[in-house]
């Protein structure tokens, strides 16, 4: 019998923010930008699965670093 909890499947906004390092605000604008999928259950309680948080994370290309620096 192993001892070991099984991995965190789903987080709340606030431990998305802290799995991603970023404030919880982003999360929820990523999630009413369509940019993370996240499931309510009941009226207030809202889970994001640990599987689209890594998928709303994309590699950074030299393009996306020339765009950033237009906008400064």
């Amino acid at each position: 019998m192993s001892t070991e909890l099984p991995e965190q499947d789903t987080f709340s906004i606030n431990k998305a923010s802290h799995f991603l390092e970023c404030h919880p605000d982003t999360i929820r604008r990523m999630i009413a930008d369509g940019d993370l999928r996240a499931y309510r259950i009941g009226k207030r309680l809202i889970r994001i699965r640990k599987r689209d948080l890594e998928r709303a994370m994309r590699p950074v290309t030299r393009i996306d670093l020339v765009s950033a620096g237009d906008r400064a």
